[in-house]
Formats: C-alpha cells, structure tokens, sequence
C-alpha cells in the first residue's frame, strides 16, 4: 500500500482512505482544493494512501484496488464482510496512525476520513484505535463490523467524534447501511453527527466537501481563513423523534433557525434503536422504550423502567457536549410525541439546570413518584409544552396533563394549544421555538457578560 504523507509536524493530520476501484491521488485531486488556503495548508497536513489491488467476486472477478473484499453490491444493514480481511487492513491504517503520533502529532489533531469502502474502513479503525483521536468523518460508507466487536472498542476510542454523510439515493451503499452504522455508534455511546442529503447518490459533493473542512477546523481551532481564533459551538440542540421514525429524517427542522444566535449551535438529531413495540403487535421499530397502547391517554399504563434506561442514553449525549466546553444552560433537549415524553423525563432527571427542555404532542411517562429524584437545579429548567387539540394519537388530555404535573414538582412550564392540530408539527410551533430558545440564549449571554 503506497502512502503519500509528507513529513509530520506540528498541526493537524487528515488521513484520506478512498473507495474500492479508486486511488489515492483521485482522492487528491477531489479533497485537498479545500485545504489549499495559505492560512490552511501550512497547519493542516492531508495524505492519500492507494489500497492494493485484488480480485473482487461481485464485480465477476475484476481485479481493482480495495481495501478488503466485496461479497455483494448493494450493501444494505446486513451485508456480511470478510472481517479478517477487515482487520488487516485496520492494522495498516493503526501503523499509519501510530507513525503520525511517535513523530509529536497529538491524536487529538488526527482525522481518519473516507469514502464508500475507504469510509467503512475508517470507523473501524477508529473504532479499534486505543486513543481518542479528533475525529472520523465517513462518506456514504457503512460499519464493515459486527456488533460483537463492541466489546473491543475501548474506552478511549469511544469519545472520538463522528461525522456521517450519506446520500438517501444512494444505490451502491444503501441508506439503510449508513443509518445502521451511526445508530450502532450511538448505541456505543459515541458522538455520531449524523448528515443525510435526499437526492444525493453515491458519490461526494462540494456540500458535503465544505461541511467537512469547517467541521476539520473548527475541532482544530481554526476559522475558515487559517486564523487560530475558535470557532467551537456555544450551544447544542438535541432533537428526539417519535415511534418509528429517525433522526435525519427531523434534520431539516433546523432549517428554520436562521437567526444570528444560532449560528455556533451544534445540533444532534440521534436514532432511537429498533425495538418491538407492544401497542404494535410487537412490530419492531424505531423506539425509545414501549409502548403499551395508543391512542395515548392522561391514564395510560407506562413502560417506566424503559423510560429510565432511555433517558440514561440522553444523558450520555448531554455529558459530552458540557465536556466539549458548551455551558449546561445553553443546552436544549427538544422532541416530538414519544420524543418528547422522553425530553421531560431526561431534562427533569438532570442533575444540572439546562436552557430548556421542549415537548411537542407528548406525555408524562411516569407516575408522580418520580419527583422525588428531581434535583433542585433541574427544577430550575423551564419547559415549553406544544400540543395539537385535535391529535388522536397522543390526546390532547394527555398532553394538558403535563403542565399540573411539572407545576406540582416546583417546574416553569409554557402550555401552547394549537385548536386545529393533529398529530403532527407545524411551522408555527417550530417558528415559536425558535424565539423561545433564542431568547433564552440571549440572556445566558447577558448573564455571562
């Protein structure tokens, strides 16, 4: 394998591992334009390696460079690899790895990147990596592992960050198979931001190509021009779905915060995992903890001890953005009908006053007994409480129960009724939260002054 790295320094490193049938100085060719800016190309050093060249079955035995093989095109969530092969290759990229850091580059300046295999083959080797590094960025690529090898996932390589493109047309690495792969990252307790693009296929665009140089120079403290000044996020907004749904199908909710404030705000937009569901006859999905019937009513049984666990999960996000440096009060937990019964639960089980915690069409999943673990500064959190007078799926009884509750347990909650709306979000809502959370933001911003 021919590695094309120049010789370490002081700076960040970006170590590029291209798709099967490609090259490394294709890959060149396409990612270092975004790196070439004097204030840039002197802090941030870039290198292309070629995988070997091998026969590939599915593609009738055509001899191209990959990095393992290929059993069959599509991959979907359940293609199976050659995960010896896999582990060779990851043993390749560790030496390159280890090479950067004996020569004075510290992990947490090193980027393991790539596209379609070259992505596969970057999260597990950053997944089997003993250090935390600064990050892995996968393209339209999948986790090429199975879930046993969890287990041999250290610590360390855990609080590695994660940036996944992937293209929802994308027909040689399904959608499916990126989906999987972040929320198996999640499930390990990983920082997995997770970007999908509707109409893309598989391949990379400049989108996605500037998305990924601001987000390899924010970590390394840089702004776009090379400047060392921090362009580091002030404040987080952690989005939880509904039953059967998933995060990068709630990404572009963000597009309606257009304001200055939300500028250097970091969104997460996680996955539930896929879990039979009571009401649904059992029916495996997407869910946070079950759910015993619906239409969901003020008196509806709850999966208490499901809740807790989930809420576990949500702290884990929580505690790693106030680890990163963002303030506990410029954090909100946001989310919609299951999404947002689970938003109460993990804001009022924190132990910290956060910005804000926001339900839309939701519940409280739990009896009165539970205010007993609020702590005095979660009480502090102020609530705002979204919920369509006409929904049939959580009721409105449901929802209007919700702010007696927080009441009774010392909380601020901002009750909205919406006459017309069903089971569903609406702009308004969304329009409103954006004032809600922006004013919010402005005063922990007054306070810190």
């Amino acid at each position: 394998m021919a590695a094309a790295a120049e010789r370490p320094s002081a700076g960040g490193f970006v170590l590029w591992l291209h798709g099967s049938g490609g090259s490394g100085d294709e890959s060149r060719q396409h990612v270092a334009p975004y790196f070439s800016d004097p204030g840039i190309v002197s802090s941030v050093r870039l290198s292309f390696p070629t995988a070997p060249t091998r026969s590939i079955p599915c593609y009738g035995d055509a001899v191209i460079t990959a990095w393992f093989g290929i059993s069959e095109v599509p991959i979907t969530a359940k293609t199976v690899r050659d995960e010896k092969e896999v582990l060779k290759a990851v043993e390749y990229v560790h030496e390159l790895l280890d090479k950067e850091v004996a020569a004075g580059t510290s992990p947490s300046d090193i980027f393991v990147c790539g596209m379609s295999q070259g992505g596969a083959l970057a999260i597990a080797s950053v997944l089997l990596y003993p250090k935390t590094l600064g990050g892995c960025a996968v393209f339209s690529g999948s986790v090429p592992l199975n879930k046993s090898f969890a287990e041999k996932v250290s610590p360390e390589a855990t609080k590695t960050p994660v940036l996944w493109f992937h293209g929802m047309a994308d027909g040689l690495v399904l959608f499916e198979a990126g989906h999987a792969g972040c929320a198996f990252l999640e499930e390990l307790g990983m920082s997995c931001e997770f970007k999908a693009y509707p109409t893309l296929g598989h391949s990379l665009v400049d989108e996605e190509l500037q998305y990924f140089q601001q987000w390899i120079l924010n970590r390394l403290g840089m702004a776009a021009s090379g400047a060392t000044e921090t362009a580091r996020p002030s404040s987080f907004v952690l989005w939880l779905h509904g039953l059967g749904d998933s995060g990068p199908a709630n990404e572009p909710i963000r597009n309606l915060f257009s304001a200055p404030e939300f500028r250097l705000a970091k969104w997460s937009f996680p996955s539930a995992p896929r879990a039979p569901v009571s009401c649904n006859n059992g029916f495996v999905m997407p869910s946070w903890f079950d759910i015993h019937e619906l239409p969901m009513s003020a008196g509806s049984p709850q999966d208490e001890a499901g809740v807790l666990k989930a809420v576990e999960k949500v702290h884990a996000m929580i505690d790693r953005e106030v680890a990163d440096g963002i303030h506990p009060e410029n954090i909100f937990v946001c989310g919609f009908s299951q999404g947002g019964a689970l938003t109460l639960a993990s804001v009022l089980l924190y132990p910290k006053k956060l910005g804000g915690g926001a339900v839309f069409s939701g519940w409280v999943p739990f009896g009165s007994s539970v205010t007993e673990k609020i702590s005095p500064e979660a009480r502090k959190t102020p609530f705002l409480w979204s919920h369509g007078m006409a929904d049939k799926v959580v009721l409105f009884e449901a929802g209007q129960a919700g702010p007696p509750f927080l009441q009774s347990a010392g909380v601020n909650c901002e009750f909205k009724a919406y006459p017309d709306l069903g089971h569903s979000l609406s702009k308004e809502e969304l329009l409103y939260l954006e004032s809600w959370i922006k004013s919010r933001l402005n005063a922990s911003q007054e306070k810190d002054g």
